[in-house]
């Protein structure tokens, strides 16, 4: 509630207090806010050797409660934490399997990871047909930064047959969500 002020004023500090008790305690979801907020300074000192020694048991945490009970919201920060070596060493084979599974199970962000590491071709060749999909997925699911990704591919034809009519819907909705490029986007060819 604190992180986010949801029913009370939003307070990184307290929040940290509340992470770090739910911390002790083996939650590996707190685990990973906390890890989070320490590496970032959120409500607490810069301190990257605790962020990484949390973000090791939260990875640890996950993967134990993912062999009995398979959830998006522990898969997507297991492959958060492949993706970006947060704990462990970078290993984007293992973040696109998590990133996967979390997108199967419904995970919109999850779902627009995949998209942008397709579209790059970061650990996997590069293809923008698969890179498309998943965005498109992302997108529907209401994932503000998939919004532009799609209507920017409809616009230039990557991956997706060019549709300019398309591309004017999902970057609206980029536009929407007060995304100013996507506004930069619908302008352009205005001059």
């Amino acid at each position: 509630m604190y992180l986010k002020g949801q029913g009370v004023e939003p307070d990184l500090a307290v929040a940290a207090q509340w992470l770090t008790k739910c911390a002790e305690k083996e939650n590996a979801q707190a685990q990973f806010h906390l890890a989070e907020m320490c590496l970032n300074g959120e409500g607490v000192a810069v301190d990257a050797q605790v962020a990484n020694d949390l973000y090791q048991k939260t990875l640890a945490g996950f993967l134990e409660i993912e062999k009995e009970n398979s959830n998006a919201s522990q898969e997507y920060p297991i492959a958060t934490v492949y993706e970006k070596g947060l704990g462990t060493e970078v290993d984007l084979p293992k973040a696109i399997h998590w990133f996967t599974i979390a997108a199967d199970n419904c995970h919109a962000h999850a779902a627009y990871c995949l998209g942008k590491l397709y579209l790059h071709g970061e650990g996997v060749e590069k293809d923008n047909v698969t890179a498309f999909h998943w965005f498109l997925k992302a997108a529907e699911q209401e994932e503000r930064n998939a919004y532009y990704a799609v209507g920017q591919m409809y616009f230039d034809g990557t991956g997706i047959a060019q549709d300019y009519t398309k591309a004017a819907i999902w970057l609206e909705k980029a536009s929407n969500e007060d995304l100013p490029y996507a506004d930069y986007k619908l302008g352009q060819n205005v001059f």
